[in-house]
């Protein structure tokens, strides 16, 4: 990726590295996807923002907000700041086959919201992570174990292997949230034939011992 910085050779270049990079993650503002240094997403780091527009597709259009904002709290508390979708980074959540009453829960429970969202992957111009977002005034709810548990989405077939404990961890929770919630036959899972073909091919996925998932890896 054009303009990162080399890669640190000792424990002195790895102790400024790391300086570097938390003093960047603190106060730097990203308004596009690109931006965002490939070490974040490897390392899965959480970001945070206000969530502005939910589009028809699920995608979350937030904008990010360092850290150091914070101590101004306009954004934790809602107030508007910028009004330019241009600067708005879309995020989508991660492994998840959003149905349409999955978006319009997205709508109803996650715009507006401060969001807090852990990187595991970017393709084009979408990141997809496991988000959060605040409720009530300390509280925050995940989005994709909110939807799994409540009927309204399902995990994605998976063709490649995630990379990575974060990714394994994820997924497999998301596996048996879905697993318990289809067993309630209630949302998507009225049609017995969908919960046991869904249900088999888990199974399956785990007897080879791989979690296989959508994931892309990061090219820039």
């Amino acid at each position: 990726m054009s303009g990162e910085k080399e890669k640190p050779t000792s424990s002195s270049d790895l102790s400024n590295f790391i300086d570097h990079h938390l003093q960047e993650l603190r106060t730097k503002k990203f308004i596009a996807v690109n931006q965002i240094p490939s070490e974040y997403i490897k390392n899965n780091y959480t970001l945070q923002g206000h969530v502005r527009h939910v589009t028809d597709n699920g995608t979350l259009k937030i904008e990010h907000t360092p850290i150091i904002e914070l101590k101004r709290l306009p954004s934790y508390f809602g107030t508007s700041t910028s009004t330019d979708k241009s600067q708005h980074l879309s995020v989508l959540p991660a492994g998840l086959d959003l149905s349409h009453e999955a978006v319009l829960w997205l709508k109803s429970h996650a715009s507006g919201k401060h969001a807090w969202f852990q990187m595991f992957s970017r393709d084009h111009e979408t990141l997809y992570c496991d988000i959060r977002v605040k409720q009530g005034y300390f509280g925050r709810i995940s989005v994709s174990s909110t939807l799994i548990k409540n009927s309204l989405c399902k995990v994605q077939d998976f063709k490649t292997p995630p990379d990575g404990e974060y990714f394994d961890s994820y997924l497999r929770k998301m596996i048996a949230l879905e697993h318990k919630a289809a067993k309630g036959g209630k949302g998507i899972w009225k049609d017995e034939d969908s919960w046991l073909m869904k249900m088999l091919s888990n199974v399956f996925i785990r007897g080879k011992g791989k979690l296989k998932g959508f994931f892309k890896k990061d090219k820039s």
